[in-house]
């Protein structure tokens, strides 16, 4: 049985800004029409996002070159959350670390946006701790252990950094509708997160 219009006014003014948002930014496509228009006015009347037509409309209709270059050139210009310079522009790479034990082995992979010279301290960081701790455990430890160093070894190319990587523009793609309703309100990558 389909909501009506009244039972989900009553839902979304239960739910907190975040869940909102969240919806807004990530969701909208999949809500239906009711639940649209329902969403889009509990947003305007909290206040919490000015462009929500076009966050609905990334959703449905994807980015244009043009806004992806807009939201890349954006966020690459925010201050690194590392080292918090100004001046150098931000990507992103992954960065794995393999820690072994007797017959465990943790592999943790994460996406790392900051300043090259962050990502690259980071990953010359985390061969480092793969090197020490990652071969100990049988069989799995010194597989990890490669997997981990090939990606740290891509990482720590400083002149990959020259461009957008791949890694920073599918950051861009999978959060553009968020990039784009904050645009001009976020001072921190942090603030995207």
């Amino acid at each position: 049985m389909k909501p009506s219009i009244e039972e989900l006014w009553e839902h979304y003014r239960k739910l907190p800004d975040e869940e909102i948002e969240r919806l807004a930014y990530y969701e909208a496509n999949s809500l239906t029409p009711e639940a649209l228009k329902v969403s889009e006015g509990e947003i305007k009347r909290r206040s919490l996002t000015q462009n929500f037509q076009t966050v609905v409309d990334i959703q449905e209709k994807g980015l244009t070159e043009e806004d992806l270059n807009e939201l890349i050139a954006a966020v690459a210009g925010l201050p690194c959350p590392v080292c918090f310079n100004k001046e150098k522009r931000l990507n992103a790479s992954k960065i794995a670390v393999v820690q072994s034990a007797i017959l465990v082995t943790s592999f943790n992979e994460s996406l790392l946006i900051a300043c090259p010279e962050c990502i690259v301290a980071s990953a010359k960081s985390a061969i480092n701790r793969t090197q020490f701790f990652g071969w100990w455990a049988i069989p799995w430890g010194p597989i990890r252990t490669l997997q981990a160093l090939s990606t740290n070894s891509i990482s720590k190319d400083y002149e990959r950094y020259s461009e957008p990587t791949p890694e920073f523009i599918e950051f861009i793609k999978s959060n553009a509708p968020a990039i784009k309703a904050k645009i001009h309100k976020i001072n921190s990558i942090d603030e995207l997160l």
